[in-house]
């Protein structure tokens, strides 16, 4: 998917139940590491800019990070120019 994952998705990549998942995403949207949207029937997760950089910063960015930042690696690389310092 480019624009994200839905929450069966990330369950079968992370090899956990479908509920944990979902309680993972929850907690994750509320520390704003990930938004999550409604296409249709489908709720997708994307990284925010936050959650990419922390992902960059520890080395965990990993092929479940990779999908879930596509689409929004414009939005990360404004909110660091913004910043000015890759924050």
């Amino acid at each position: 998917m480019a624009d994200g994952y839905n929450t069966t998705e990330l369950s079968r990549r992370l090899g956990i139940s479908a509920a944990a998942a979902s309680h993972h995403a929850t907690v994750l949207r509320e520390a704003k590491l990930i938004t999550t949207r409604r296409e249709g029937k489908a709720v997708l997760h994307v990284l925010t800019p936050l959650g990419i950089a922390l992902l960059e910063a520890t080395g965990h960015i990993g092929q479940v990070g990779s999908a879930l930042r596509r689409g929004r690696v414009r939005a990360a690389d404004n909110s660091r120019a913004r910043c000015g310092d890759g924050t």
